[in-house]
């Protein structure tokens, strides 16, 4: 979606032998955010799976790991998200959950969307991904 609200640039995601997650390129946020009703909808393999959920209100009640994303992103913990560019450096370190990935083995792809009010648009975004044991 070329007039997504936010928009990903030459942006990609690694995972190294030292388990942490490093993101690489920007994100830009084209307009003030203040509101992020999101709807997924994912494939593993055969398996469809979705769902739907108010991104403020999950800002607002996070786990030390959604608020971990978060801050690596560079984005704010709660809304309003700010106009401007944010390329992350940081990583997380995920080796705590490197026995519990089994089931994420093999290809997932998915759609994301995001409606951000009437005022201000929406974002949507594909992803594909292949995650192996090494």
């Amino acid at each position: 979606m070329n007039n997504s609200v936010l928009r990903f640039k030459n942006f990609n995601v690694t995972v190294g032998d030292d388990c942490i997650v490093r993101p690489q390129g920007c994100v830009v946020a084209s307009k003030e955010i203040t509101k992020v009703m999101l709807r997924w909808n994912m494939k593993k393999g055969i398996i469809p799976l979705g769902g739907s959920a108010d991104g403020c209100k999950e800002m607002d009640s996070s786990s030390k790991d959604a608020t971990a994303v978060l801050k690596m992103m560079g984005f704010p913990q709660k809304c309003p998200i700010p106009q401007g560019k944010k390329c992350p450096t940081a990583g997380i370190d995920i080796s705590k959950y490197k026995d519990k990935l089994g089931p994420a083995l093999g290809r997932l792809t998915g759609k994301v969307t995001a409606d951000h009010g009437k005022d201000v648009g929406g974002t949507c975004f594909t992803f594909s991904m292949f995650v192996s044991k090494k």
